[in-house]
């Protein structure tokens, strides 16, 4: 294999294009480990590294846990600080919603699903759609009288009660919700 010095065109490669660091360790300005003096930052172009630390001359892309970085970083120097921003809503929509309209939403479509469902299966789906409203009742979005008013309407279209009776309808829904029975009457 032949000796670098004997290659020309390499010689006269790095000659002109390949520049070497000044020096690897971090920047006194922002704390960054950086490979060279004046790493892309507009603030502090020109402040001198300190050697030492230089992590193979690499930048790192987290910053040094013992500086301050959230008052002396700005995004529009560091690509790599955005992560220390709080990410807004890009597009500017709404993002609020109404909750207590959704869980109204949620009950609708659950009681219509056991309102439809045939007579060997109305049983596990009536106590589905209890479960299913265990979150919205326990965050406070629906009561549960509100829910099992639903459900009782939804087992009176199916025919479910008249089946199996009221009894074993409150049963099922209060099982699905994690309550007594007590606590539907």
């Amino acid at each position: 294999m032949e000796d670098d010095a004997a290659a020309p065109g390499r010689q006269a490669s790095q000659g002109t294009h390949f520049k070497p660091p000044t020096g690897p360790g971090r920047c006194t300005g922002c704390g960054f480990y950086v490979a060279r003096q004046g790493h892309r930052s507009g603030c502090h172009r020109d402040a001198p590294v300190t050697p030492g630390e230089a992590d193979f001359g690499a930048t790192r892309p987290w910053p040094d846990p013992s500086q301050d970085f959230i008052g002396n970083v700005n995004a529009a120097d560091h690509a790599r600080s955005v992560f220390l921003k709080p990410v807004g809503n890009p597009h500017g929509w709404r993002v609020k919603s109404d909750t207590r309209g959704d869980a109204h939403a949620r009950l609708r479509g659950v009681a219509e699903h056991v309102s439809k469902q045939t007579e060997g299966v109305t049983n596990n789906a009536l106590n589905w759609a209890a479960h299913k409203m265990r979150g919205p009742v326990a965050s406070g979005e629906l009561t549960i009288h509100e829910v099992r008013d639903a459900l009782w309407n939804a087992c009176i279209t199916n025919g479910y009660i008249q089946r199996d009776g009221e009894n074993q309808t409150l049963a099922t829904i209060a099982s699905g919700l994690g309550v007594s029975k007590a606590d539907l009457c």
